[in-house]
């Protein structure tokens, strides 16, 4: 069973990287390698496991921390 903190939804989302329109959300997260889903309506989330993968890949030489 999933922990329900393990899951960011769209407003998790953009509280915590600074965005409010969902196509920054998206550019942040493919800017950053960070996998993402998008649900019914076109919301997005991703998951803690997502965005702590994307922090171990070498595919992008600096993080952006805001």
């Amino acid at each position: 069973i999933m922990e329900q903190s393990s899951l960011l939804t769209q407003e998790q989302l953009a509280h915590w990287c600074g965005f409010q329109r969902k196509c920054d959300i998206e550019h942040w997260l493919r800017k950053n390698h960070i996998q993402f889903f998008k649900g019914r309506k076109e919301t997005i989330c991703t998951t803690l496991n997502a965005i702590n993968s994307s922090l171990y890949e070498d595919t992008h030489d600096d993080i952006e921390f805001l």
